[in-house]
């Protein structure tokens, strides 16, 4: 599975938008669907039950503006708040603050403690939060009245919602800040994010879903970094003939232990054929043995001549030519 770095992401969104057609205004409206439907998958229905989506001014904060037009429209009774003021949205989110200023649904603007009180109020009885505060292209610390918003989220205690990024995480690197959203359930858009799989950004994300906005698949190339995950894994091991048996995989020879390290050669033997190995040997120093045999019982061992302090001997090659002669 590819990961992509902000700035990779930011290419992959203006080829979809320049190259292939795609306004961008439907890329939104795909993200915030999208997100809803995640949402429904793993809460169930929101009829009747209140749901607060907190934006911000760029592109993330109109990912949520969709997002409460589609909860509205799942049934549930929605508070939207914008840290800032609705006179600062620009371009697709603008549009999208628009439609629901024209569908009646009050947009709350969060700028000082003065107008925060609705907003603590809110969370009283929300059973979800929507986090589309800051979006991929944020870095740093996170201060003023933004930071009193988030905090509050995560005191609260209830299901969080981030859209695309727990706002406070750096997707370039994972890097996080003194303040940051503590997401149940991260639903980042088009491609995962590589700060979203490093620590600690990792440790706010909750549960992550991939949504699909629609940019084409062929642009996904400008992604240079690649998940190992189950399915590249899968790909790059050579199929095993079912006729197989342990001399077809092949064979590992370790060398390991001393007294009070005996847990690395077991470690190391194991793992050698938890990878696939049909056949490892361990040589260990003689006096370690008894304990070996008994630690890694699918393991060969080999018991080697060894120094006055019980490590392997300057002799053991010996034995190993002998062992592993022609």
């Amino acid at each position: 599975m590819k990961l992509v770095k902000p700035d990779e992401m930011r290419k992959i969104d203006k080829k979809t938008i320049e190259e292939m057609g795609i306004p961008g205004i439907v890329l939104m409206e795909n993200a915030g669907k999208g997100t809803v439907d995640e949402m429904e998958k793993e809460f169930g229905s929101f009829v009747s039950k209140m749901i607060v989506v907190v934006c911000g001014k760029g592109n993330n904060g109109g990912d949520g503006f969709v997002i409460a037009r589609w909860l509205i429209k799942k049934g549930a009774d929605v508070c939207v708040f914008l840290i800032g003021k609705k006179d600062d949205v620009r371009g697709d989110a603008h549009i999208n603050l628009n439609i629901l200023s024209g569908m009646d649904i009050e947009v709350r603007e969060i700028i000082d403690d003065g107008t925060l009180s609705p907003f603590r109020e809110s969370l009283k009885d929300a059973y979800i939060a929507v986090d589309a505060i800051f979006g991929t292209g944020f870095k740093g610390e996170i201060g003023g009245i933004t930071a009193h918003v988030i905090n509050l989220i995560n005191e609260k205690g209830i299901p969080v919602v981030s859209v695309d990024v727990p706002s406070g995480v750096d997707c370039e690197n994972g890097d996080v800040g003194s303040v940051c959203v503590n997401a149940t359930l991260t639903c980042t858009m088009c491609l995962p994010k590589r700060g979203l799989y490093l620590y600690p950004g990792k440790m706010h994300c909750g549960k992550l879903r991939v949504t699909d906005i629609g940019a084409p698949p062929s642009l996904f190339d400008e992604a240079t970094v690649e998940l190992i995950d189950i399915s590249l894994a899968s790909s790059i091991l050579p199929q095993r003939p079912p006729y197989g048996h342990k001399g077809t995989f092949g064979k590992v020879l370790v060398l390991a232990g001393s007294p009070g390290f005996t847990g690395a050669a077991a470690l190391t033997s194991l793992s050698a054929l938890r990878c696939g190995a049909g056949l490892v040997y361990l040589g260990i120093p003689q006096s370690l043995n008894p304990i070996l045999e008994t630690k890694a019982t699918e393991v060969v061992t080999i018991p080697l001549p060894e120094t006055q302090s019980h490590t392997i001997g300057s002799s053991a090659m010996d034995v190993l030519n002998l062992y592993f002669k022609g």
